[in-house]
Protein backbone atom coordinates (compact mmCIF):
# COMPACT_ATOMS: atom_id res chain seq x y z
CA UNK A 1 0.00 0.00 0.00
CA UNK A 2 2.80 2.40 0.93
CA UNK A 3 4.61 1.66 -2.33
CA UNK A 4 1.64 2.57 -4.54
CA UNK A 5 0.77 5.69 -2.54
CA UNK A 6 4.38 6.95 -2.57
CA UNK A 7 4.72 6.31 -6.32
CA UNK A 8 1.51 8.17 -7.22
CA UNK A 9 2.38 11.05 -4.87
CA UNK A 10 5.88 11.38 -6.33
CA UNK A 11 4.84 10.84 -9.96
CA UNK A 12 8.11 8.99 -10.39
CA UNK A 13 9.30 5.50 -9.50
CA UNK A 14 12.85 6.77 -8.93
CA UNK A 15 11.72 9.46 -6.47
CA UNK A 16 9.33 7.06 -4.70
CA UNK A 17 12.07 4.42 -4.37
CA UNK A 18 14.40 6.97 -2.80
CA UNK A 19 11.68 8.07 -0.33
CA UNK A 20 11.04 4.44 0.68
CA UNK A 21 14.77 3.55 0.86
CA UNK A 22 14.33 1.03 -1.97
CA UNK A 23 16.14 0.47 -5.21
CA UNK A 24 14.07 1.37 -8.28
CA UNK A 25 13.98 -2.28 -9.52
CA UNK A 26 12.77 -3.40 -6.06
CA UNK A 27 9.97 -0.81 -6.12
CA UNK A 28 8.99 -1.81 -9.68
CA UNK A 29 8.83 -5.44 -8.60
CA UNK A 30 6.53 -4.56 -5.70
CA UNK A 31 4.17 -2.73 -8.07
CA UNK A 32 4.22 -5.67 -10.52
CA UNK A 33 3.53 -8.08 -7.66
CA UNK A 34 0.60 -5.96 -6.47
CA UNK A 35 -0.80 -5.73 -10.01
CA UNK A 36 -0.49 -9.52 -10.39
CA UNK A 37 -2.32 -10.06 -7.11
CA UNK A 38 -5.12 -7.59 -7.93
CA UNK A 39 -5.44 -8.65 -11.56
CA UNK A 40 -5.29 -5.20 -13.18
CA UNK A 41 -2.81 -2.44 -14.03
CA UNK A 42 -2.26 0.35 -11.51
CA UNK A 43 0.10 2.76 -13.26
CA UNK A 44 0.62 4.33 -16.67
CA UNK A 45 4.32 4.74 -17.43
CA UNK A 46 5.59 7.47 -19.76
CA UNK A 47 8.70 9.58 -20.35
CA UNK A 48 7.21 12.20 -18.03
CA UNK A 49 6.87 9.74 -15.12
CA UNK A 50 3.97 7.66 -13.86
CA UNK A 51 0.28 8.33 -13.26
CA UNK A 52 -2.49 6.07 -11.97
CA UNK A 53 -4.90 4.19 -14.21
CA UNK A 54 -8.61 4.48 -13.41
CA UNK A 55 -8.32 1.36 -11.21
CA UNK A 56 -5.00 2.61 -9.87
CA UNK A 57 -6.56 5.88 -8.72
CA UNK A 58 -9.34 3.96 -6.97
CA UNK A 59 -6.82 1.77 -5.15
CA UNK A 60 -4.58 4.77 -4.38
CA UNK A 61 -7.44 6.59 -2.64
CA UNK A 62 -8.43 3.45 -0.71
CA UNK A 63 -4.84 2.70 0.31
CA UNK A 64 -4.17 6.29 1.38
CA UNK A 65 -7.29 6.31 3.56
CA UNK A 66 -6.39 2.94 5.08
CA UNK A 67 -2.82 4.03 5.86
CA UNK A 68 -4.08 7.18 7.55
CA UNK A 69 -6.38 5.12 9.77
CA UNK A 70 -3.57 2.70 10.60
CA UNK A 71 -1.14 5.50 11.47
CA UNK A 72 -3.70 7.18 13.73
CA UNK A 73 -4.43 3.90 15.48
CA UNK A 74 -0.73 3.11 15.92
CA UNK A 75 0.23 6.56 17.18
CA UNK A 76 -2.77 7.08 19.43
CA UNK A 77 -3.31 3.65 20.93
CA UNK A 78 -1.50 1.52 23.46
CA UNK A 79 0.56 2.31 26.51
CA UNK A 80 4.20 3.39 26.45
CA UNK A 81 5.13 -0.17 27.45
CA UNK A 82 3.14 -1.55 24.52
CA UNK A 83 4.79 0.84 22.07
CA UNK A 84 8.21 -0.24 23.37
CA UNK A 85 7.35 -3.81 22.37
CA UNK A 86 7.14 -2.94 18.66
CA UNK A 87 9.85 -4.73 16.66
CA UNK A 88 10.59 -3.72 13.06
CA UNK A 89 11.67 -7.00 11.50
CA UNK A 90 13.54 -7.43 8.22
CA UNK A 91 13.33 -10.72 6.28
CA UNK A 92 14.16 -11.93 2.78
CA UNK A 93 10.57 -12.67 1.73
CA UNK A 94 8.92 -14.54 4.59
CA UNK A 95 9.21 -15.02 8.34
CA UNK A 96 10.78 -18.47 8.90
CA UNK A 97 8.31 -20.92 10.54
CA UNK A 98 10.79 -21.64 13.35
CA UNK A 99 10.84 -17.91 14.16
CA UNK A 100 7.03 -17.71 14.19
CA UNK A 101 6.85 -20.70 16.52
CA UNK A 102 9.43 -19.14 18.84
CA UNK A 103 7.32 -15.95 19.03
CA UNK A 104 4.29 -18.02 20.05
CA UNK A 105 6.30 -19.62 22.87
CA UNK A 106 7.20 -16.24 24.40
CA UNK A 107 3.73 -15.78 25.89
CA UNK A 108 1.32 -12.83 25.73
CA UNK A 109 3.26 -10.69 28.21
CA UNK A 110 6.53 -10.73 26.26
CA UNK A 111 5.48 -11.30 22.64
CA UNK A 112 6.27 -8.15 20.62
CA UNK A 113 4.18 -6.48 17.96
CA UNK A 114 6.04 -7.27 14.73
CA UNK A 115 6.18 -5.02 11.67
CA UNK A 116 7.68 -7.10 8.84
CA UNK A 117 9.58 -5.72 5.83
CA UNK A 118 10.96 -7.75 2.91
CA UNK A 119 14.50 -6.68 1.94
CA UNK A 120 17.23 -7.55 -0.53
CA UNK A 121 20.59 -8.47 1.07
CA UNK A 122 22.15 -5.21 -0.16
CA UNK A 123 19.48 -3.12 1.58
CA UNK A 124 19.94 -4.58 5.07
CA UNK A 125 22.97 -2.52 6.34
CA UNK A 126 21.38 0.73 5.10
CA UNK A 127 18.03 -0.07 6.75
CA UNK A 128 19.83 -0.73 10.05
CA UNK A 129 21.81 2.49 9.70
CA UNK A 130 18.62 4.52 9.15
CA UNK A 131 16.81 2.72 12.04
CA UNK A 132 14.10 1.44 9.70
CA UNK A 133 14.55 -2.11 11.06
CA UNK A 134 15.54 -3.30 14.53
CA UNK A 135 16.42 -6.90 13.72
CA UNK A 136 16.90 -9.07 10.64
CA UNK A 137 16.24 -12.82 10.45
CA UNK A 138 18.25 -14.71 7.86
CA UNK A 139 21.26 -16.75 6.89
CA UNK A 140 24.60 -16.05 8.56
CA UNK A 141 26.42 -13.54 6.40
CA UNK A 142 30.01 -12.30 6.18
CA UNK A 143 28.84 -8.92 4.88
CA UNK A 144 26.40 -8.32 7.75
CA UNK A 145 28.92 -9.30 10.41
CA UNK A 146 31.57 -7.09 8.79
CA UNK A 147 29.10 -4.18 8.96
CA UNK A 148 29.12 -4.50 12.78
CA UNK A 149 25.83 -6.34 13.35
CA UNK A 150 25.53 -8.93 16.12
CA UNK A 151 24.48 -12.47 15.12
CA UNK A 152 22.35 -14.60 17.50
CA UNK A 153 22.07 -18.16 16.10
CA UNK A 154 18.69 -19.88 15.85
CA UNK A 155 19.83 -23.17 14.32
CA UNK A 156 20.69 -24.63 10.92
CA UNK A 157 18.90 -24.77 7.59
CA UNK A 158 19.29 -26.76 4.39
CA UNK A 159 18.69 -25.82 0.75
CA UNK A 160 16.03 -27.67 -1.23
CA UNK A 161 15.49 -27.34 -4.97
CA UNK A 162 11.96 -26.17 -5.85
CA UNK A 163 10.72 -27.18 -9.32
CA UNK A 164 7.75 -28.21 -11.45
CA UNK A 165 7.44 -32.01 -11.85
CA UNK A 166 7.56 -31.88 -15.67
CA UNK A 167 11.10 -30.48 -15.51
CA UNK A 168 12.19 -33.94 -14.38
CA UNK A 169 14.53 -32.96 -11.56
CA UNK A 170 12.89 -35.44 -9.20
CA UNK A 171 14.34 -38.29 -11.28
CA UNK A 172 17.88 -36.92 -11.63
CA UNK A 173 20.33 -38.50 -9.16
CA UNK A 174 22.81 -35.60 -9.31
CA UNK A 175 21.58 -32.12 -10.18
CA UNK A 176 24.51 -30.64 -12.08
CA UNK A 177 25.14 -27.14 -13.36
CA UNK A 178 24.52 -28.44 -16.91
CA UNK A 179 21.08 -29.76 -15.90
CA UNK A 180 20.13 -26.34 -14.52
CA UNK A 181 21.57 -24.37 -17.46
CA UNK A 182 18.24 -23.97 -19.37
CA UNK A 183 16.46 -22.46 -16.35
CA UNK A 184 16.43 -19.19 -14.48
CA UNK A 185 17.66 -20.00 -10.95
CA UNK A 186 16.30 -18.02 -8.01
CA UNK A 187 18.93 -18.21 -5.28
CA UNK A 188 18.35 -15.04 -3.26
CA UNK A 189 21.94 -14.82 -2.04
CA UNK A 190 25.55 -15.24 -3.13
CA UNK A 191 27.55 -18.26 -1.97
CA UNK A 192 30.55 -16.00 -1.21
CA UNK A 193 28.55 -14.36 1.57
CA UNK A 194 27.66 -17.68 3.27
CA UNK A 195 30.53 -19.15 5.35
CA UNK A 196 29.48 -22.78 4.86
CA UNK A 197 29.36 -22.45 1.05
CA UNK A 198 32.55 -20.53 0.30
CA UNK A 199 34.71 -23.59 -0.41
CA UNK A 200 32.10 -25.95 -1.88
CA UNK A 201 33.07 -26.38 -5.55
CA UNK A 202 29.60 -27.53 -6.64
CA UNK A 203 28.01 -24.39 -5.18
CA UNK A 204 30.72 -22.08 -6.54
CA UNK A 205 30.30 -23.55 -10.03
CA UNK A 206 26.53 -23.06 -9.95
CA UNK A 207 26.64 -19.49 -8.66
CA UNK A 208 29.16 -18.55 -11.35
CA UNK A 209 26.54 -19.06 -14.10
CA UNK A 210 24.75 -16.08 -15.62
CA UNK A 211 21.22 -17.39 -15.03
CA UNK A 212 21.41 -17.22 -11.21
CA UNK A 213 19.40 -14.39 -9.64
CA UNK A 214 20.99 -13.38 -6.31
CA UNK A 215 18.45 -10.90 -5.01
CA UNK A 216 15.10 -10.82 -3.27
CA UNK A 217 12.31 -12.10 -5.53
CA UNK A 218 8.64 -11.67 -4.69
CA UNK A 219 7.14 -15.12 -4.05
CA UNK A 220 4.27 -14.61 -6.51
CA UNK A 221 6.69 -14.26 -9.44
CA UNK A 222 9.04 -16.95 -8.14
CA UNK A 223 6.26 -19.53 -7.78
CA UNK A 224 4.66 -18.58 -11.11
CA UNK A 225 7.92 -18.97 -13.02
CA UNK A 226 8.59 -22.32 -11.35
CA UNK A 227 5.03 -23.57 -12.05
CA UNK A 228 5.43 -22.66 -15.72
CA UNK A 229 8.72 -24.57 -15.93
CA UNK A 230 10.77 -21.45 -16.72
CA UNK A 231 12.72 -21.43 -13.46
CA UNK A 232 13.79 -23.35 -10.39
CA UNK A 233 14.47 -21.94 -6.93
CA UNK A 234 16.29 -22.74 -3.73
CA UNK A 235 13.90 -23.08 -0.82
CA UNK A 236 15.64 -22.93 2.56
CA UNK A 237 14.18 -24.89 5.50
CA UNK A 238 15.40 -26.04 8.89
CA UNK A 239 17.30 -29.30 9.27
CA UNK A 240 14.32 -31.13 10.84
CA UNK A 241 11.52 -29.64 8.72
CA UNK A 242 7.88 -29.64 9.75
CA UNK A 243 4.78 -29.15 7.64
CA UNK A 244 4.89 -25.43 8.46
CA UNK A 245 8.16 -25.07 6.54
CA UNK A 246 6.40 -26.08 3.33
CA UNK A 247 3.09 -24.29 3.92
CA UNK A 248 3.89 -21.47 1.47
CA UNK A 249 4.52 -23.77 -1.49
CA UNK A 250 1.62 -23.91 -3.96
CA UNK A 251 0.31 -27.21 -5.31
CA UNK A 252 2.06 -28.32 -8.46
CA UNK A 253 5.64 -27.84 -7.26
CA UNK A 254 8.06 -30.38 -5.81
CA UNK A 255 11.07 -30.18 -3.51
CA UNK A 256 14.22 -32.23 -3.21
CA UNK A 257 17.09 -31.65 -0.76
CA UNK A 258 20.39 -30.44 -2.18
CA UNK A 259 23.53 -32.34 -1.20
CA UNK A 260 25.10 -29.20 0.26
CA UNK A 261 26.29 -28.34 3.79
CA UNK A 262 23.71 -27.07 6.28
CA UNK A 263 23.97 -23.33 6.92
CA UNK A 264 23.50 -21.29 10.09
CA UNK A 265 20.60 -18.87 10.38
CA UNK A 266 19.67 -16.47 13.12
CA UNK A 267 18.88 -12.91 14.16
CA UNK A 268 20.98 -9.84 13.43
CA UNK A 269 20.80 -6.68 15.55
CA UNK A 270 22.97 -3.65 16.26
CA UNK A 271 25.41 -4.23 19.16
CA UNK A 272 24.23 -0.97 20.77
CA UNK A 273 20.51 -1.49 20.12
CA UNK A 274 18.03 -0.77 22.97
CA UNK A 275 18.08 -3.35 25.75
CA UNK A 276 14.62 -4.70 24.90
CA UNK A 277 15.87 -5.63 21.38
CA UNK A 278 18.68 -7.83 22.76
CA UNK A 279 16.35 -9.24 25.40
CA UNK A 280 13.92 -10.13 22.61
CA UNK A 281 16.58 -11.82 20.44
CA UNK A 282 17.84 -13.85 23.40
CA UNK A 283 14.28 -14.91 24.30
CA UNK A 284 13.64 -16.06 20.72
CA UNK A 285 16.95 -17.94 20.62
CA UNK A 286 16.06 -19.79 23.85
CA UNK A 287 12.54 -20.57 22.59
CA UNK A 288 13.95 -21.92 19.32
CA UNK A 289 16.52 -24.07 21.14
Amino acid sequence: MKTLVATVDAGSMTKAAKALYLTTPALMQRIKSLEAELGFSLLIRSKLGVSPTKDGKRMYEAFKAALTILDEAKNGGGSAADRERIINLGVWWRIPPSFREALEQLGPETTPYVNCLSLTPDEIPEYFEKDIIDVYVGTRSFALEESGLKFTPLGFQQDYLLFAPETGFGKISDISTDALAPYRIYAGSDYRDIPEYREVEQVKELFATDNVIKESIFPEKLFQDCLQGRAVAFFRVRIAPTQADFADIPKGLELRPMNWPSIAHGIYAKPHAPTFIHKFTNQVARATA
